[in-house]
């Protein structure tokens, strides 16, 4: 799976040089597996790599990743 972001003007405020810094969006890659039960109840396991929220600063370099599980229950 590529997961693809979408930048909603964020930034990171450094307080040592009082300039905020801009992120951007950039690809990654994730891979996961889930289960689900009855039809009704599903969990899913997920890791994305990591990402350099950074990417447009030369001197900046930052080292995103995540990983989440995921709980659902199907109403209908």
């Amino acid at each position: 799976m590529i997961i693809k972001d979408f930048n909603l003007n964020s930034n990171i405020n450094y307080s040592k040089y009082n300039t905020p810094l801009d992120i951007e969006t950039s690809h990654n890659l994730a891979i996961g597996t889930g289960f689900q039960y009855n039809n009704k109840i599903s969990i899913e396991l997920s890791y994305e790599t990591d990402r350099n929220l950074l990417i447009t600063y030369q001197s900046w370099y930052t080292n995103f990743q995540t990983t989440s599980i995921k709980l659902g229950y199907r109403l209908f």
